[in-house]
């Protein structure tokens, strides 16, 4: 209400109210599944948070926030880039009404984000250790679990990206049943692996696979209307083999390069990955000319 009393009185504008049954139908049609989807989706996001609290104690909580504050800032980059690309494939979508002709808007960020996004991953999971160690070191005992939840947050992020198509498509209703599926999976990891002494590095473990799942479930399902079998499994393979090379990678500087000194440590096994990463940015850099995209984005943004 102030920011409508605002616009009226700074901006000029004839702002009526205006209230039409019919109008008023249509667009809860719209409406009500994305609030269901809005809150079934928090839950999704909370459920870790709230299992932690419940069965394990709020002094572990505590510990998992760390998680939480790495899923939050790298969740971030995808999220500006699905900001730009939503309006345009809803146009697109306008003007065509065939779900293969808008699949670039999907597929394209995704092979993007799948070859960047591991290189924001590993930076979080090098340089947020040296952080919490000199500055927060009572809280060291979350770092295990922000490194398993750490892939869970690949899979959400890039999620955002088929969502939006299903949105687009006013398909929103089935949403529902693949959060739900996801939370079901997710409370039940959960709880296993709490009950079998995991702790939080078993509830990162059991989100992450909740997240996974989301991920299989709806990109399966904008997929099979326009790809054949082939197609799929060759998408699910571009998407997930730069986090697994990734991983590879960081297991091996974990394995060979173990100093005492925890910023020489970090330093030198973020600088190594960097290099051994450098070449998957330049294929990505070749076949999309991201660089370009991360301009527009923050010049739109701005």
């Amino acid at each position: 209400m102030i920011s409508w009393i605002y616009v009226k009185a700074k901006a000029g504008y004839c702002l009526k109210w205006y209230f039409h049954v019919p109008h008023l139908m249509d667009l809860a049609k719209i409406g009500i599944p994305l609030i269901v989807i809005g809150l079934i989706y928090t839950v999704l996001l909370s459920v870790d948070r709230i299992m932690i609290i419940k069965m394990i104690g709020a002094k572990e909580l505590g510990f998992y926030s760390i998680a939480i504050l790495a899923f939050t800032y790298t969740n971030t980059f995808p999220k500006l880039f699905g900001i730009v690309l939503f309006p345009s494939m809803q146009e697109e979508l306008g003007k065509t009404e065939s779900v293969t002709g808008i699949l670039h808007y999907v597929k394209k960020p995704v092979f993007m984000m799948a070859h960047v996004f591991p290189f924001a991953l590993a930076a979080a999971y090098f340089i947020i250790p040296i952080l919490v160690g000199y500055v927060l070191p009572r809280y060291t005992a979350g770092l295990v679990s922000m490194r398993i939840l750490l892939i869970g947050c690949f899979f959400i992020s890039l999620a955002g990206f088929a969502q939006n198509l299903v949105i687009a498509r006013n398909r929103q209703v089935l949403l529902i049943p693949f959060i739900l599926l996801a939370l079901i999976a997710g409370v039940g990891m959960n709880y296993i692996l709490v009950k079998r002494g995991f702790g939080i590095e078993g509830i990162a473990m059991g989100t992450s696979i909740a997240y996974l799942i989301y991920f299989l479930c709806i990109f399966l399902y904008v997929l099979i209307h326009a790809k054949d079998h082939k197609n799929i499994l060759k998408f699910f393979a571009q998407t997930c083999l730069p986090l697994v090379y990734a991983s590879l990678l960081i297991l091996c500087l974990e394995f060979f390069i173990c100093f005492d000194f925890l910023i020489l440590k970090n330093s030198v096994q973020m600088g190594i990955f960097a290099i051994c990463y450098f070449p998957v940015l330049v294929y990505v850099q070749k076949k999309t000319d991201i660089l370009a995209h991360i301009k527009k984005m923050f010049r739109i943004n701005a």
